[in-house]
């Protein structure tokens, strides 16, 4: 009885795919979608040495088997999720805009509104920084 060592030395070359370059393009598809497959899917690659990380060989013939037995259409794949709807944009009060136009002047707005709303955040703190300092001025305060 052969190994599977031994049965890929006697197989013509032309049989043996020598890296994930090679199965790729038998496969006529991408090193790293190939990679995903044999992780998420079970394409039949072999490690010399049985590293996890070390190079990779493949024989064609098991990765036609795999194919007939796992078609791509039919294969187990991650389910995608379902669209979101959003009933409205990120930002609460945008419901009902029908055009860029007045989405571009509500922007603008809110833009406004922050500046303003900032400019009274400074006031606030520049008030509470003199009302420290003094009460650090005064013991008795404290």
């Amino acid at each position: 009885m052969s190994t599977p060592a031994r049965t890929a030395a006697i197989l013509p070359a032309e049989q043996v795919l020598n890296s994930w370059k090679e199965i790729a393009a038998y496969l006529d598809r991408g090193v790293r979608t190939v990679q995903r497959w044999e992780a998420e899917l079970g394409l039949p690659v072999r490690r010399p040495r049985g590293k996890s990380r070390s190079a990779v060989v493949a024989m064609r013939t098991e990765i036609d088997e795999w194919l007939r037995a796992c078609p791509v259409s039919t294969c187990e794949q991650p389910a995608k999720p379902a669209p979101v709807e959003l009933k409205s944009p990120l930002t609460p009060g945008f419901e009902g805009i029908s055009s860029t136009r007045e989405l571009v002047a509500r922007s603008h707005a809110l833009g406004e509104t922050l500046a303003h709303s900032r400019q009274e955040f400074d006031r606030a703190l520049g008030r509470l920084v003199r009302n420290i300092a003094r009460m650090s001025d005064n013991p008795v305060l404290l």
